[in-house]
């Protein structure tokens, strides 16, 4: 594909350039010019070979209904198949938005980049060394009228800090690094270990292995290493010598960190992730969901974890670890008629739906709003009762599991074949089934209605009879397969298996599959039918 061969011809250039590169900077300006230029040179032939539909593109406008749609380069494809074009057709974008931001944060917020630093115990000659690279020759952090103004723009509400970083820099590190670490415990270690991402994580394991002090010599590591570094603040100090990056950390925390039972942490780490991916997807698949009822579903997929197994343990552990992950409301929700709804987290998605990310929107109309949500999603709730997620869904993104669903991915292949003459073949079906999926989990009436609001909004684009009745036929086919808050995590299939007695098993046409007795398990879970989903 031309685009495949474009970022791969990209990549080797971007390489090139910094094998080539013996400075202590990377020149991010001159190589995206290089790689920009290629990509209008792609752009260009694109443009000859068809300018209707590159105009469109370019517009992001619809085109005239006489140009339709078409097959896409995607449709027919295997699922495997299909996986690897799309990761190739993306390696492009993946490496533009790469290009980007590293333009964006050497160029644009150098000094904000800096300063933020300094507050998390950044070395002195990490900013002198930034002063200098943006032109400021001989730059030196004893430019106190300079940095205190700018400093105190940037975060006026720290100005005292800004006064005692300016005037006595050496003293203002020493100070507050000390000052952290003589009230820093074990138990403090601990807790912000199990938060930190896996990046940060296996930074600080790795400094603990090797004497607390790690070097990286090839630039395109240690520029990666940036953001990492900095999220591992106050632990960590970092500075380039020689072409190399140096990272140690702290004699103040040494000590601590010898405490550390590393095998012990990342058996915490691992009941952790598992806490949390169970909270998204309760949050995902019922929208409000009663701590209560994420501790049983935990319990249920991990019943050999012998953390939290205390339910106001684990209420804790969600309060302060979930939301850092942003998988769920950042407040524990109670109703205002008496604060009868028990402490819950909740979706993102009716946080969304509520407005609470509308500037527009005042706290009591989102309060409003989220009772509306509470009204209805509680009774239902205690209608449907609870009966926990799908076994599929265990340890998995909420996304992941749906796209394993036959029933979805026959969605993704109509798509496929059907792509608007103005819109990607590599991203069309992709992104629009992620919004047929979350109408679908969020809807509050009946699959029909998400069927005609998806119609009338124009979501898909339908050309003849034949096309709207395959459409309608797979949405709603799709939507009795997956769970939803109105039957609170469960689907329609789930329901009619919990009325009948019996798991059952369906198509991707919603057709039930006949499973014997002998047979793998259709659940995945490698046991045979009789003694799993058939017991």
């Amino acid at each position: 594909m031309q685009l495949g061969s474009l970022a791969r011809m990209c990549e080797r250039r971007y390489d090139a350039m910094l094998e080539k590169n013996d400075g202590s900077t990377i020149d991010f300006l001159s190589a995206s010019r290089e790689i920009q230029s290629m990509k209008l040179e792609g752009d260009g032939t694109r443009w000859k070979a068809d300018p209707q539909r590159e105009y469109g593109r370019s517009r992001k406008t619809p085109f005239p209904p006489s140009v339709g749609l078409h097959r896409g380069a995607l449709a027919g494809l295997t699922w495997e198949e299909r996986e690897k074009a799309v990761k190739e057709s993306s390696g492009w974008e993946s490496f533009r938005s790469e290009i980007d931001s590293a333009i964006q944060s050497h160029y644009d917020t150098a000094w904000n980049a800096a300063l933020d630093d300094a507050v998390h115990l950044k070395p002195v000659e990490s900013i002198q060394e930034l002063m200098t690279e943006m032109g400021d020759k001989g730059g030196s952090i004893s430019k106190k009228s300079f940095l205190d103004s700018l400093y105190r723009s940037q975060n006026p509400q720290l100005s005292a800090m800004g006064d005692a970083l300016s005037e006595k820099p050496d003293e203002f590190f020493a100070d507050l690094a000390l000052s952290a670490a003589r009230s820093y415990t074990l138990g403090d270690l601990t807790k912000d270990l199990d938060a930190a991402y896996p990046e940060v994580f296996d930074l600080m394991k790795r400094l603990a292995a090797s004497g607390y002090r790690l070097d990286f010599e090839k630039r395109p590591e240690a520029f990666a290493l940036r953001e990492t570094i900095h999220d591992a603040a106050p632990f960590v100090r970092s500075f380039n010598h020689d072409g190399t990056l140096t990272v140690i950390l702290m004699e103040e925390y040494r000590d601590i960190f010898d405490e550390v039972d590393w095998d012990e942490q990342d058996r915490r780490r691992s009941a952790v992730e598992h806490a949390i991916q169970c909270a998204g997807s309760m949050a995902f698949f019922c929208g409000i969901a009663p701590v209560s009822d994420v501790h049983k579903q935990f319990r249920a997929w991990y019943p050999d974890e012998d953390l939290w197994t205390d339910e106001s343990d684990f209420l804790q552990l969600l309060h302060s670890l979930c939301v850092q992950r942003d998988i769920a409301d950042t407040g524990f929700v109670c109703s205002k008629t008496g604060g009868e709804l028990p402490p819950s987290i909740v979706s993102y998605g009716v946080m969304e739906a509520c407005g609470a990310f509308d500037e527009n929107m005042s706290d009591q109309q989102i309060e409003d709003e989220i009772d509306e949500y509470i009204a209805i999603l509680t009774p239902r709730r205690e209608t449907v009762g609870f009966n926990g997620l799908p076994n599929g869904a265990k340890g998995k993104d909420p996304f992941e599991y749906c796209y394993e669903l036959p029933q979805v991915r026959r969605m993704v292949a109509f798509l496929d074949a059907h792509v608007p003459d103005d819109d990607d073949d590599y991203e069309y079906a992709d992104r629009t089934t992620d919004m047929l999926l979350m109408l679908t989990i969020s809807n509050l009436g009946s699959p029909q209605d998400v069927l005609r609001t998806v119609l009338d909004s124009e979501l898909v684009v339908i050309e003849t009879q034949g096309e709207l009745r395959e459409f309608s036929d797979c949405f709603m086919t799709m939507s009795n397969a997956l769970p939803c808050w109105m039957n609170y995590g469960r689907s329609a299939y789930d329901l009619n298996d919990l009325a009948t007695g019996q798991k059952s098993f369906y198509d991707e046409f919603g057709r039930k599959i006949k499973v014997g007795r002998n047979d793998p398990c259709p659940c995945g879970s490698g046991k045979k039918y009789k003694k799993c989903c058939g017991r």
